[in-house]
């Protein structure tokens, strides 16, 4: 999770991570409820002790159907990362990832252009609606 932090705040997202399934799905139920909702949705296949991504499909889908989610995993977990879309999901991000891989899931699920995306001082400088988005998953 740390790493993926690091990875997501090099490229300008910004994660909010979960202990849990639960925490993942009360943290997004209040995101889509306040003025900043997340931009996609970044789940494990799965969590020890708890739900995986695709136990949680269903009820992120009720809180916010349009929201892209995307699972991830080191583990093969049968055809759940060759096949994402069949269970829910835009996009499959196999772990160890990368801060390429990382920005080309995020570009296409959120329909960006690819490429470096602009950080910190950049960021200041770009009108607001050419700045990035701030909640971008969990």
């Amino acid at each position: 999770c740390v790493l993926a932090q690091r990875i997501a705040s090099r490229i300008g997202f910004q994660l909010e991570p979960a202990k849990n399934g639960d925490e993942a799905i009360a943290k997004f139920s209040a995101a889509a409820d306040s003025d900043a909702p997340f931009d996609a949705v970044i789940l494990d296949a799965s969590i020890p002790g708890g739900r995986g991504a695709a136990e949680m499909v269903e009820e992120f889908r009720k809180i916010a159907p349009s929201v892209p989610l995307i699972v991830t995993s080191g583990w093969s977990e049968g055809d759940l990362l060759s096949n994402p879309e069949s269970h829910g999901f835009a996009e499959a991000l196999p772990k160890p990832f990368y801060r390429q891989q990382f920005a080309e899931v995020m570009a296409r699920v959120l329909d960006l252009p690819s490429g470096p995306r602009p950080t910190g001082a950049e960021l200041d400088r770009l009108s607001p609606e050419d700045s990035t988005r701030k909640n971008d998953g969990l």
